[in-house]
């Protein structure tokens, strides 16, 4: 009887311990800094906001294209691992044509190179040629979003870089 009081008393303490050194470390991890700020980034339209987003880069050689319109959306979040190692906007763009803002977010970037994400389907060949008559235009376009996305991981040289796996079929991942 003793013996099983000093069980429990030892249980209630490391209980109690856990729950103290529990509280401590999730304290830190709670507090706010009353000096943070989001800055909102916003345009009429998707792509007005892609422009927006690609004028907080500043000068990039490298720009990637995605397309803008409904269905296509595993081509701009495949294209975010491309960005991130060519230190890129991302712009969107309409399956047929440049739209004058995006041209001119291109131009203005001192971009050299335009990486087209997805097959023909989602950016034309005939939208690549006209943009290849300026730039240097590669074409990273699966027969499907896995194969895109496979394509988009295989043009990224640099070592130690990470990929994030989540699956293709919903675009919540």
């Amino acid at each position: 009887t003793v013996s099983s009081m000093k069980k429990g008393l030892r249980r209630v303490g490391i209980v109690g311990l856990s729950t103290l050194v529990a509280t401590t470390m999730m304290s830190g991890v709670a507090s706010a800094n009353t000096t943070f700020a989001f800055t909102r980034l916003q345009g009429v339209d998707r792509y007005a906001t892609s422009v927006a987003t690609a004028q907080q880069f500043g000068a990039s050689t490298d720009v990637i294209l995605a397309s803008g319109e409904s269905g296509h959306y595993p081509d701009a979040l495949t294209a975010n691992y491309l960005a991130g190692a060519k230190h890129a906007p991302i712009l969107l763009t309409h399956a047929d044509a440049t739209p004058a803002n995006i041209a001119t977010q291109i131009a203005a970037s001192g971009a050299t190179h335009v990486w087209i994400i997805g097959g023909t389907n989602a950016i034309s060949a005939a939208q690549a040629a006209t943009l290849g008559s300026t730039y240097t235009v590669s074409r990273l376009g699966g027969s499907d979003r896995y194969a895109t996305a496979a394509q988009v991981m295989g043009a990224v040289t640099a070592t130690g870089t990470m990929a994030i796996l989540a699956t293709g079929e919903n675009f919540p991942d």
